[in-house]
This record gives C-alpha cells, structure tokens and sequence, in this order.
C-alpha cells in the first residue's frame, strides 16, 4: 500500500487542517509515492521501537517528531539521530497530534475511559455536570488512569461540573467554565492563576492521558489492507522511591 493512501484515509478520519497553527502534524519523514511494508501505531517514537520495525515500516505517532524549527541534521541530537536511523531502513512518519486531539482523544479519554457523560464539547475541552464530592472524584481519576497520587490545585469538596483536555492543556484555563479542570503538566504559575480564580485544577499526567492514542487510531486503520501494529508506549519519566 502506497504512503499517499495511507494519508488520505487518515486525512479523512482526522483532518490535518484542523490542527493548530503552531502544529506540526502530518507528514514527518517518507515519500508519498512510496510503498509500506506495515504501520506502527505508537504515541511517540524512539530509538529502541525503530530499530524493532522492519524497512519500510510507517509510524503513525501522535506527538511530531520534528516539533518547532529545524535549522540541522546534526545526526548526534534530537531528533536528526532518529530520522538518520529512519531513512536509512527506508521508514516513513505522519504525525496525528492537535487534529486527533479535537476528533478523537479528549472524547474517548472523557467518555470511554474517565466515564463522564459528555455535556459540551468545542475543539480542545470536555464538559460534563453532576455531583462529585472531592475524595471520590480524584479516587476515580486515580484508579481510571492507573495513576498512584495526583498534583491537585485548590480544594472544593462539592464539584458540579467538570473540563477535560488531555496532554498539556493548562493554556486553555480562561476557556474553562467548569468547578475542575483536568489536564496534565500543569506548571507553577498555572497552579497560582488557578487558585486566584478559584479554579481546581487535577495534573493527570502528559503520558497517562494521552497513552490510549494507539489503540484508539488502530480501530480507524483495521479498514484498510495493510497490517497496522500497536507499539508498547514509554513514558519518558519514572518514580523513584527509596
């Protein structure tokens, strides 16, 4: 199956110019006239999952590769040491980032995984309303996401309404109309603009909440005649307890 192909249907499921300006999605690295042996789904790409896939492989990642600009190929650094690795088995990358975010990833993390039943929904944000009291909300959250303790801003023990964006979402903080808002990576200053305007704010993690990228997009590529694989995600960061 020919790369090109392979695009169009992912352009038609999660159209690329939905994505944000500052985006970088769709085609990372490949020959649209090329053909592919197989598809590597995968939420980002590395050294050890390139080396694994056989010549031809496409990765289709959610996070680009090539992420703001790019001004060398010095094959010693990120990200020139893994494309070098890449063209050299004759591999390709299309990236699916703030276009799948919008008609894929915040609702599926909302609805399928946290349980939520969605309310309103615009291009980045999940909301739901109901009655939560806080030990319970941040219980589900925990035990939804696999996460063993949770960064919390503020403190309301009755919720009513609740925001979701998955990744880093922190940004979009004066769009929120909701009791708490989930998002991960939230940063220092975030926290403290929060608390000022009373908004309670839940850090579920970058990687925990954007992890179910793959097995969301292998349902949309099981159409076509080509095997498409998942990849064993890694996240970047790891506890360490003595």
């Amino acid at each position: 199956m020919f790369l090109k192909d392979i695009y169009t249907h992912l352009n038609k499921i999660s159209p690329f110019e939905l994505q944000e300006k500052w985006d970088n999605s769709g085609l990372i690295v490949g020959d649209m006239e090329r053909e592919v042996s197989q598809i590597v789904v995968s939420l980002d790409i590395d050294f050890e999952l390139i080396e694994e896939a056989k010549e031809g492989t496409l990765f289709v990642v959610h996070h680009p590769l090539i992420f703001g600009k790019l001004t060398q190929l010095d094959f010693s650094k990120y990200p020139s040491n893994l494309m070098e690795e890449m063209i050299l088995k004759k591999q390709s990358c299309i990236a699916l980032h703030t276009n799948f975010d919008q008609t894929h990833l915040n609702k599926y993390v909302f609805e399928k995984v946290l349980g939520f039943k969605l309310h309103t929904q615009n291009a980045f944000l999940c909301t739901t309303q109901g009655e939560w009291n806080y030990k319970a909300l941040l219980s589900l959250i925990k035990e939804k996401l696999n996460l063993p303790t949770l960064k919390v801003v503020g403190k309301k023990e009755k919720i009513k309404s609740i925001a979701l964006c998955t990744g880093s979402g922190a940004s979009l903080m004066d769009e929120v109309e909701a009791d708490c808002f989930l998002t991960g990576d939230i940063k220092y200053h975030d926290a403290m603009k929060a608390m000022s305007e009373n908004l309670m704010m839940v850090d579920i993690g970058h990687y925990e909440s954007e992890k179910f990228f793959a097995e969301i997009l292998l349902e949309e590529l099981k159409v076509l005649p080509i095997l498409a694989i998942i990849a064993n995600s890694k996240n970047p960061f790891h506890t360490e307890t003595y």
